[in-house]
């Protein structure tokens, strides 16, 4: 992302407690906070999410989540409208190009 934070804060997990025994056997949730991935170098809006979505959204490496109003349509489309925030792709050409370069999934 253009901003270059990769950060995550305040990592929340839940346990599900089993009724009978009342030991915890389950992960519910695992929540963060993660940086806007907008091309604004001075941004740092955080939207919280599921680290699973964070996963899924970033394992393609054209597609980022910003906060709403930071979109920028010249450059990618949104592909998914969330309650805070937006997951965008990188349309073909240079940008595209550039977030799979720089991916450090890759």
């Amino acid at each position: 992302p253009g901003n270059g934070h990769w950060g995550i804060a305040e990592p929340e997990a839940g346990i599900v407690e089993d009724p009978a025994t009342g030991e915890g056997f389950s992960l519910v949730s695992e929540e963060a906070e993660f940086v806007c991935e907008c091309a604004s170098s001075s941004c740092g809006a955080q939207i919280r999410m599921p680290l699973a979505t964070y996963e899924e959204i970033r394992s393609d490496p054209k597609r980022f989540f910003v906060v709403k109003g930071h979109e920028e349509l010249e450059y990618e489309r949104i592909v998914s409208d969330n309650a805070d925030y937006f997951i965008v792709e990188k349309l073909p050409g240079g940008p595209a190009g550039m977030a799979i370069r720089d991916d450090p999934r890759s």
